[in-house]
């Protein structure tokens, strides 16, 4: 969160099939930041049941004025 800031600021989510399968989704807000100007990490947990040839990682849903900057997304296989 770039600037003080209380409510939601963004959706975002994982899908596949052109956006038609919604795989997980969360709703980030301000009381998910401890500090503003800080990055800060979301973890976000879902699993394919078939093989996906577009799955895509989006942030939908931007609230307007909302002070959120998304630097990157990292895709990491579950452990254990």
């Amino acid at each position: 969160m770039d600037a003080p800031y209380n409510g939601d600021l963004i959706d975002v989510d994982v899908a596949a099939h052109g956006g038609k399968s919604i795989l997980a989704k969360a709703t980030i807000s301000s009381l998910n930041f401890t500090n503003v100007g800080v990055w800060t990490p979301f973890n976000l947990a879902f699993s394919f049941s078939e093989d996906v040839k577009d799955a895509e990682f989006r942030s939908v849903n931007v609230r307007k004025d909302a002070p959120i900057s998304l630097l990157l997304i990292e895709v990491k296989p579950r452990v254990g």
